[in-house]
């Protein structure tokens, strides 16, 4: 997962801006779009930003991870 594109997504099917990120992270507009080509993200930020969209990015990534994994380690996990 590029996380910088799926919060873009994200943002677009809310309907947001990246101005009105910027806003709501106290940022410039450049900035967020700097988090956009991120293909990694810092987890204090990636906190921020899930709080204000209201969506579990964190969940997003440990869902993928969980489905790369050999099926006996899902199997022991479940």
């Amino acid at each position: 997962m590029h996380i910088g594109q799926r919060i873009h997504e994200v943002m677009k099917e809310q309907g947001r801006t990246s101005v009105w990120l910027a806003e709501q992270l106290n940022t410039v507009r450049t900035n967020v779009y700097d988090i956009y080509h991120r293909s990694h993200i810092d987890t204090e930020l990636l906190m921020r930003i899930s709080n204000l969209l209201h969506h579990n990015f964190a969940q997003e990534i440990a869902d993928e991870y969980n489905s790369q994994l050999p099926n006996k380690h899902k199997q022991s996990k479940e």
